[in-house]
């Protein structure tokens, strides 16, 4: 059975999460054509949204369907 972490280290995690530093719920899952027209707007670069989900799947990016049934991607493991 593994250990649990020291209070200390508790401690120091709930600080920094109390302190805005946490990434829970800071951006919500972005579809390939969101994500394609933020690109657009952003570098004026205009491609498919199924190019970049081969581009991101070559990249070790996983598509992944979670429980209420909508995907989301995520990182493959090395």
């Amino acid at each position: 059975m593994g250990r649990s972490y020291s209070h200390d280290l508790r401690e120091r995690v709930v600080g920094f999460v109390e302190a805005g530093h946490s990434q829970v719920e800071a951006t919500p899952d972005i579809t390939m054509p969101e994500l394609a027209a933020r690109m657009a707007a952003a570098t004026g670069m205009k491609a498919d949204p199924a190019v970049l989900s081969r581009f991101l799947c070559r990249l070790g990016f996983t598509y992944k369907k979670g429980a209420d049934g909508v995907g989301m991607r995520t990182r493959g493991r090395p």
